[in-house]
């Protein structure tokens, strides 16, 4: 009979499979839905799943094998509600098959989505969605009448935590948790304060004494006082007492980090060195006297020195109609000084005509010459001590600079309880493991990945 049901409604399961599976998990039911296809759908939904954690290993498996065996006693609780009911939609059912019906769904979609997560990978995200429908699962099963309910823990999130830069708090996730009360709780031997509790999770403080005294990474020890409800049927009446029970976890503890950098950045920079140069020129045996000769000058000035103005230039002496200037700068680095050479001419004719003088001109000149010179500036050093952060920035102070070419130095000190290691860069290596330095404009940034220590 079982076989028939099953083979009538796998259609129908299956269309539920895709139509609840792109839903989240706690978006509303499908009404409409019989129970039987609820019931295939979670079937194929526990089938999918194991299909997928096959090829698993480790805690992920675990959780996985954990969830499947909720999640069957479910699907047999579903299937033994409603027998002989199968046909019948949610507003048929009474009001325990519709809570398993609602439940039966839910868990139907954290199972399809936790399949989706296991097949593409998802890590934590996959463990934490197992974990919250192992929960679901637990929670339907032992809530139905007179059944035991025990504590349980599930997991524990998050999975590490780091003392001086993590909230130092962590949640608890499991089953029945609401029965733990204050001061029920240890972790690492000190009383816990509890930060909040519900049924599924209680969040815990862990005692900073605890946390002082890590020095190296390791597992605490988590320990919960709880209370088993136990039911039993006596004639017609469901019996319940409370037994204690002990639950235990652990959480992971990483020492404080603390970085510590010393270090330095300096420049380069051009510099404008100035000199002056001082140019005479003298036209030398005076001309014909009916002269008239170019004595024009192009004065320039050394390699790698340009022109930054002319500083004085005077005519100190000239004849007839000879001339001098005024000088101006050409090109970069040099000044042109025009000049002529004139004779006075002659009184007469030829070849009794008197010659009246004949041209010269001289001339001095001041130039103020520049040119652009790499310096060394001044060192900038610094230190710091730091256990909550993993970037800083340093930017230098010192001066203006131009065009300023970077040098710089660190070592990266990374103090975990009593381990240390050590990592130097430089502007000729700026990555060492897990440090990075890049500097621009004048700003040199630091940043350690801690993930990869």
């Amino acid at each position: 009979m079982e076989d028939v049901m099953m083979h009538g409604l796998r259609g129908a399961g299956v269309a539920m499979m895709l139509m609840l599976g792109a839903q989240p998990a706690d978006a509303q039911i499908e009404a409409g839905l019989t129970a039987g296809a609820v019931s295939v759908g979670l079937s194929a939904a526990i089938k999918d799943l194991k299909s997928v954690l096959e090829s698993m290993g480790g805690e992920l498996k675990g959780v996985g094998n954990s969830l499947q065996a909720n999640a069957q006693n479910v699907l047999l609780d579903f299937d033994r509600a409603i027998a002989g009911n199968i046909n019948l939609t949610f507003d048929k059912l009474d009001t325990q098959q519709q809570r398993l019906y609602r439940d039966a769904q839910a868990l139907t979609r954290q199972l399809a989505k936790a399949a989706i997560e296991v097949t593409n990978n998802a890590g934590t995200q996959a463990r934490l969605t197992i974990a919250d429908a192992d929960i679901l699962a637990y929670n339907t099963t032992y809530s139905l009448p007179c059944r035991t309910q025990t504590p349980r823990v599930v997991m524990v999130t998050p999975d590490a935590l780091r003392v001086g830069r993590d909230m130092l708090e962590v949640s608890v996730r499991g089953n029945f948790l609401d029965s733990v009360p204050d001061g029920a709780v240890t972790i690492g031997g000190q009383v816990a304060q509890i930060v909040s509790r519900s049924a599924n999770e209680i969040r815990l403080a862990i005692p900073s004494s605890v946390a002082a005294a890590i020095k190296t990474r390791g597992s605490v020890a988590t320990s919960i006082a709880a209370q088993e409800r136990r039911k039993k049927m006596i004639l017609l009446f469901c019996n319940t007492s409370t037994v204690p029970v002990t639950l235990q976890a652990a959480t992971v503890l990483l020492p404080k980090r603390i970085y510590t950098l010393t270090g330095w950045l300096q420049p380069t920079s051009l510099k404008a060195e100035k000199r002056r140069e001082t140019h005479q020129f003298n036209s030398g045996k005076p001309s014909d006297c009916d002269a008239s000769n170019d004595a024009s000058q192009n004065i320039c000035a050394p390699a790698g020195w340009g022109v930054a103005a002319i500083a004085d230039f005077k005519v100190t002496g000239r004849n007839c109609g000879s001339s001098a200037g005024p000088a101006s700068v050409s090109g970069a680095r040099c000044v042109l000084v025009p000049g002529r050479v004139k004779g006075c001419g002659y009184d007469g004719v030829w070849p009794a005509r008197n010659c009246k003088g004949r041209g010269w001109v001289n001339w001095k000149m001041k130039v103020a010459l520049t040119r652009d010179v790499r310096v060394p500036m001044a060192r900038q050093s610094f230190a710091v001590t730091s256990g909550d952060q993993a970037s800083w920035t340093f930017p230098y102070t010192k001066a203006p600079l131009r065009d300023p070419r970077w040098t710089y130095g660190v070592r990266i000190d990374v103090i975990e309880g009593d381990q240390k290691q050590s990592f130097d860069i430089s502007h000729a290596q700026e990555v060492v493991g897990p440090v990075k330095g890049r500097l621009v404009d004048g700003v040199l940034g630091i940043t350690v990945n801690d993930g990869d220590l």
